[in-house]
This record gives C-alpha cells, sequence and structure tokens, in this order.
C-alpha cells in the first residue's frame, strides 16, 4: 500500500470514529465497524456492532452476517454460528446468504 493510500485510509478511520464519537447510533458504529473489518480488526469491529446490534431492529439481518463474519475471524465458533445461522433466518435469499450457508457448514462440520 502506498502512503497516500495509507493516508487515505487514515483520514477515512478518523471521520469514521468521529461520527461514531458524536453521533452514537447504530448507523455510524455499522459504518466503522464495517471499516474495520474490511481491514481485518475483528475485535474492534465485533465491539463496534455488538454496540449497534440492540439500536437496530431485530429483523436487521446484515448485522447479524457483520457480527457473524467477526466472531468466526475471532475463533469464537458458537457465536459465529448462532449469528450466521440468525442471518440465513432472516433473509435466506439474500445474496450473501449462499456464502453464510457454506461458511455456516463447515462451522457445523467441525463441531
Amino acid at each position: 500500500m502506498c502512503c497516500r493510500q495509507r493516508k487515505e485510509f487514515d483520514l477515512a478511520e478518523q471521520n469514521l470514529r468521529l461520527a461514531a464519537d458524536n453521533l452514537p447510533c447504530a448507523k455510524t458504529f455499522i459504518a466503522l465497524g464495517q471499516f474495520y473489518l474490511d481491514r481485518r480488526r475483528y475485535e474492534e469491529a465485533r465491539d463496534l456492532f455488538e454496540q449497534g446490534l440492540p439500536q437496530v431492529s431485530r429483523r436487521y439481518a446484515q448485522i447479524h452476517l457483520q457480527l457473524a463474519k467477526s466472531y468466526d475471524a475471532l475463533g469464537q465458533r458458537d457465536r459465529a454460528l448462532s449469528e450466521y445461522q440468525k442471518y440465513i433466518e432472516l433473509a435466506p435469499y439474500a445474496p450473501d446468504s449462499v456464502e453464510a450457508r457454506r461458511r455456516l457448514a463447515q462451522l457445523q462440520s467441525a463441531n
């Protein structure tokens, strides 16, 4: 990654962090969490998704997928299983459900 790209990522993170600090709501927590998830900063992503979870509808499927990916990357299999199952239950025909089903089956066979 070149220096310019690194500076842009740093600036993006600063802006997202400012938004989350000044507008502490699900939307800003999830946006910053996704930023961290995309950069493989799984603990930070998980923490933000967990903060946003109580503030969204129980039917908001995407946050369950984001949590599942975070837990999965952190080796928290039981929690990942639960979140993948919840995502598939809420969004069985979503494009990401195919990948979620595949990963769920892998985790189940590993147990």
